[in-house]
């Protein structure tokens, strides 16, 4: 006897599969900067984001979060003008019941570097997100 099912009668499970894998960020200090990905699953998967080996939660400048319709998740990691400390290699990892899957996203934090050019005399200013100089150097032209 045939009878309609729906596409959860019909699969019995998939494991977390990427749909849209992000890229490598390349960002300056303090711009506000999204992390997304993209997946299918069935049945819902856990969802974590890890850096330095260590669970992502939202805190100071940093919102995570995770969206569903039907069996296709979307989660993200908003950063909130993005510190130079937060560099590095996020890791976002996607499992249920049927499997496991992972993806690694470099985050590579710049700062602002200014040129000023004055009587002959360059300056170039390397500077932190409050707006410090960090580091100058002074060239005669």
């Amino acid at each position: 006897m045939f009878r309609e099912s729906s596409l959860a009668d019909i699969l019995e499970g998939i494991p977390p599969t990427f749909s849209r894998k992000p890229k490598a960020k390349y960002v300056n200090e303090g711009d506000d900067v999204i992390l997304e990905c993209r997946l299918v699953a069935v049945p819902e998967p856990e969802i974590t984001w890890h850096y330095k080996d260590v669970p992502v939660i939202s805190q100071q400048n940093i919102i995570v979060a995770t969206e569903s319709d039907m069996h296709m998740y979307c989660s993200v990691i908003n950063f909130t003008k993005i510190q130079k400390k937060q560099e590095g290699r996020y890791k976002i990892i996607a499992k249920n019941r049927e499997g496991e899957a992972t993806i690694d996203i470099p985050v590579k934090v710049g700062r602002h570097i200014f040129v000023i050019s004055f009587l002959h005399i360059t300056y170039i200013i390397n500077t932190s997100s409050d707006g410090t100089g960090e580091n100058w150097k002074k060239r005669t032209t």
